[in-house]
């Protein structure tokens, strides 16, 4: 929750001094006026240096270099141990409904054992 503490301006509306917010985090990254095309998953996308993840300026996240770190991890154990996993046919991606978090409901996955 924030508190305005002068008359400003937000996105064409007006908001007196005092008013109250709630800010929607899990929208944060989904602003088409600064990523292309933000529902699709890219992790090579050209402009994921602007997303907000792990916050900006003083309100940096202390642990972001070691969360990025443990991701890199997983991803690369995933992909070496488990080489035919992949989302499974026909599976429509449904995300959880929670206004502050943005999650996927589920994500079905098939994999081959047979291809190790």
């Amino acid at each position: 929750m924030r508190t305005t503490t002068e008359p400003v301006a937000l996105g064409g509306v007006d908001l007196p001094k005092g008013a109250r917010l709630a800010l929607l985090f899990a929208s944060a990254n989904h602003d088409e006026a600064y990523f292309s095309d933000p529902a699709r998953f890219d992790l090579r996308r050209e402009d994921a240096k602007g997303h907000l993840a792990f916050g900006r300026g003083i309100h940096f996240c202390a642990g972001a270099h070691l969360a990025r770190l443990e991701g890199r991890v997983a991803l690369e154990l995933l992909i070496n141990r488990l080489p035919g996993l992949r989302l499974a046919r026909g599976q429509e991606i449904m995300f959880a409904v929670n206004p502050i978090h943005r999650g996927l409901k589920e994500l079905h996955l098939d994999w081959d054992a047979a291809g190790r």
